[in-house]
């Protein structure tokens, strides 16, 4: 539906519209004033806010436009354990917020409380959960973060990028040390600004280098050194390009798995309308469905280790029956030979005569 009714007065553009639409209904226009009546007429879609109301029974559900489909409702978010030397993995963190929450807004929300919980190192998520305000609660928390793609504009491969730069920090997130590709190191120099850094580069080795032409940074007028200027957020955005390919060579998609807990939550939902409505009540039911989820995931664990143990124990029995079998036929037949020997030996012997 391309437009959305809103109760409103239309906007007057005459002074003898604004003085009607000012006036109390009941008030008798002055003598020559032609009578004006407020119109009721719809909003363009263009100017209702995506918070404003959209339904008298659900006020909190908000409007929401991803690619070319439009969403009336909320967003739920859902963090799992997803380390492979699990046994099976769980579901620790769901929340539900209004489907125009942002997704760092929602990671900056849940990070402290689900990293002293579980103690989390390592986050694994989209692209869309990265930002500088998520950068630092990340850097405050010491959690690393794998996005399985970058975002933005890819750098451009005629130049080289800070991503192709080697930068080493402490555990504050501080850059202390860069090493360019030719293998260039030396120390990174605060900048007169917060959060800015720069490195000088010694010019004669730069000279030298086979990639010299495709430097992002010009030589410096003192014709002494190379500078290279860099801030935080840049740093932050290289080095999560340099996390992501990592990420892909390793051959194992952590993050694959969490999409198909996304589905098993809202499978037991009719195209993925809930039955209740508001705020609360969405992440209520989310939250057991969550909790259902791991039930299974637990109870299914059990009944496979059950199985497999039963499976060992049948093995073992099977070996033990082999070898008592085993040694069941050489006991009888030590037995038998035993007999055949003793009777043997008590018989008076035979001399034949002739």
């Amino acid at each position: 539906m391309a437009t959305r009714i809103c109760a409103t007065f239309a906007v007057p553009d005459t002074a003898a519209e604004i003085a009607v639409a000012a006036a109390p209904l009941d008030a008798s226009p002055e003598p020559g004033t032609p009578q004006m009546t407020p119109t009721i007429q719809p909003k363009p879609a263009k100017d209702i806010r995506a918070n404003s109301l959209l339904s008298p029974d659900d006020p909190e559900a908000t409007f929401r436009r991803k690619g070319n489909q439009t969403y009336q409702g909320y967003v739920t978010n859902v963090t799992e354990t997803c380390d492979p030397e699990n046994q099976f993995q769980l579901i620790v963190q769901v929340q539900t917020s209004s489907n125009t929450t942002e997704d760092p807004a929602l990671l900056i929300d849940a990070l402290p409380d689900l990293q002293q919980r579980t103690g989390e190192e390592i986050l694994h998520d989209d692209a869309a959960f990265c930002s500088p305000a998520a950068d630092q609660v990340l850097r405050r928390h010491h959690v690393t973060q794998v996005p399985t793609d970058p975002c933005g504009h890819a750098p451009n491969p005629a130049h080289l990028g800070l991503a192709d730069f080697e930068v080493q920090s402490n555990p504050e997130g501080v850059a202390e040390q860069i090493t360019c590709p030719q293998g260039q190191c030396l120390a990174v120099i605060p900048g007169r600004k917060p959060d800015w850094y720069k490195a000088r580069f010694d010019l004669g080795v730069c000279q030298a280098c086979s990639l010299h032409a495709r430097c992002p940074r010009p030589v410096s007028k003192s014709k002494e050194w190379r500078t290279l200027r860099l801030n935080q957020k840049q740093l932050d955005v290289a080095v999560r390009r340099q996390r992501s390919p990592a990420y892909h060579q390793a051959g194992k998609h952590l993050r694959a798995a969490i999409e198909a807990t996304i589905g098993a939550l809202k499978r037991p939902s009719s195209d993925d309308q809930l039955p209740v409505r508001g705020r609360y009540r969405v992440e209520v039911m989310m939250i057991g469905s969550a909790v259902m989820a791991n039930v299974r995931r637990i109870q299914r664990y059990l009944v496979e280790k059950d199985v497999r143990q039963q499976q060992t124990q049948q093995q073992t029995e099977t070996k033990e029956s082999q070898k008592t079998s085993l040694s069941s036929f050489l006991s009888a037949l030590w037995t038998r030979l035993s007999e055949r020997l003793w009777l043997a030996a008590s018989r008076p012997p035979t001399f034949a005569l002739e």
